[in-house]
């Protein structure tokens, strides 16, 4: 994942042979690379009602110098403070029910935002669906359908979209580019 100051943040997959329906669960550690020691382990957030974080490394995103990692996973955004290895959660799922969305996977980063794919109600199992959470005020503030997605049998590809000053640009499995005017 990267190194926060004096910590080298680490993401690993463990094997948990009395769990028969989720046996590989994720792990993530801080390691202080001036004495090669471990400083923390984490497998939940302190307020996640799953009580684990499967799957959230797919997301974990840094911003610049700080010690704050971030990352929108199913229908959560997660705080990974890379000091300490504390998880805060926040449920997302009200207004991904507002605006018809299943879950978020982020995929960049800005000074205010992450960036998501997601799979609209309409998606039919595709990602068909790109948008903007503002992790200040915890907030989706922009999100857009692809509908000829969905008519192609199509998805928006793993790592997307990405964002720079005044674009959001997502890329789907038909290599064709989705170029977006960001209007925040």
């Amino acid at each position: 994942m990267g190194v926060f100051g004096e910590v080298l943040v680490v993401v690993g997959v463990v094997d948990d042979k009395n769990d028969t329906y989720f046996p590989k669960k994720d792990l993530i550690f801080g390691l202080d690379i001036s004495l090669g020691k471990v400083l923390w382990k984490t497998q939940t957030a302190e307020n996640y009602e799953v009580n684990n974080i499967n799957g959230l490394h797919y997301g974990l995103k840094p911003y610049k110098e700080g010690t704050i990692v971030r990352a929108l996973g199913g229908n959560h955004y997660f705080e990974l403070d890379t000091q300490n290895g504390r998880i805060q959660a926040t449920s997302l799922q009200e207004q991904l029910t507002l605006l018809g969305l299943k879950y978020l996977q982020s995929s960049d980063i800005s000074s205010t935002h992450l960036f998501f794919k997601s799979e609209s109600s309409q998606g039919h199992g595709l990602d068909n669906c790109i948008g903007s959470f503002n992790y200040e005020t915890k907030k989706i503030d922009w999100h857009h359908v692809i509908d000829e997605l969905s008519e192609t049998g199509t998805t928006i590809k793993n790592g997307e979209p990405k964002a720079s000053a005044n674009k959001i640009y997502a890329l789907d499995t038909n290599n064709t580019l989705h170029i977006f005017e960001r209007v925040l």
